[in-house]
Parts: C-alpha cells; structure tokens; sequence
C-alpha cells in the first residue's frame, strides 16, 4: 500500500512539476512576471528596512549621548545650587552679626 502511495505522489509531482516549467503553459509567463516584480519589490523593502535601521540605531546613539549629557547638566546645576546656597548663607551671616552688633 506505501509503495503503491508513493508511486501515486510521484506521478503527481511530476505532472505538477512539468507543468510550471513548460513556458507555453498559459499563465505561467505572467505568473513568472509576477514573481519578478515580487522579487524586485522584496529587495526594495529589504534596502528601505536597512535605511530605517542605520536611522535608528543613529537616533538611539544620540539618545544615549543626550541622557550623558543631560547627567552632567544635572550634576553642574546642583553644584551651582549649592554653591549659590553658600553664598547666601555667607551673605547673611555678617548681616546677622552686625544687626546683633547694633541692639
């Protein structure tokens, strides 16, 4: 029965498969073109899809640049915050002992 299957399906393929490649089948040269045009538009995406991912990969290097930067930012302002907190400490500390000189 398996030999007998296997003969069957091979028969069939062989149909199947002369069939798609004989030129003069009718279809078979705009399916030909069809795939072509596939094929070409396959590649097209596949250039557009690295352009976008060069474009990402370059946005997410700034991204990591910027969040660096902005660290540094973060650190400088706060040590300019206090510095700045420092000196007005130190400004009113001779203001407070000269109003405690006068009473």
């Amino acid at each position: 029965m398996n030999k007998k299957n296997l003969v069957t399906t091979v028969i069939a393929a062989s149909f199947l498969t002369l069939g798609l490649s004989m030129p003069s089948c009718p279809g078979q040269q705009a399916m030909q073109q069809e795939l072509d045009n596939l094929k070409k538009s396959q590649a097209e995406m596949q250039g557009r899809i690295g352009t976008l991912e060069a474009a990402v990969k370059a946005m997410k290097d700034e991204n990591e640049q910027t969040k660096g930067l902005i660290g540094q930012v973060s650190a400088t302002l706060g040590e300019h915050t206090q510095a700045i907190e420092q000196l007005k400490a130190a400004k009113a500390a001779p203001a407070a002992k000269a109003k405690g000189k006068k009473r």
